[in-house]
């Protein structure tokens, strides 16, 4: 079973384990992600996500850095046919470097 993707006022709060009440306080105070159709709240359940992940204070430091690896290209965004077709090309061009790509989405991509 697919799970949902979109989430009702109650769900939210459920998720975020607060009152509904909270909710609302939330999405004017806060910047909770929300869209209202048809005069009801809506919350994409990825970008609630990643809003409480941006509200965790003492956030843990990442473990030791990998240390520079030369001849390496990580590229991170969204599937596209072109990006594909580049890589290969590249990696076909230069064979003593490697590009990789990491599908992380569009808004993934952009916060790399």
């Amino acid at each position: 079973m697919d799970e949902k993707t979109l989430l009702n006022t109650k769900e939210a709060a459920q998720f975020l384990n607060i009152n509904e009440k909270m909710v609302y306080t939330l999405i004017s105070e806060k910047g909770l992600p929300a869209t209202k159709v048809t005069g009801k709240w809506l919350f994409p359940k990825q970008l609630v996500e990643q809003w409480l992940e941006k509200q965790t204070i003492n956030y843990p430091k990442a473990q030791t850095p990998l240390p520079p690896y030369h001849g390496l290209l990580i590229i991170c965004g969204s599937n596209d046919i072109h990006l594909d077709r580049t890589i290969s090309l590249f990696n076909n061009l230069y064979p003593e470097h490697m590009a990789v790509f990491g599908n992380i989405g569009s808004m993934g991509g952009l916060k790399a």
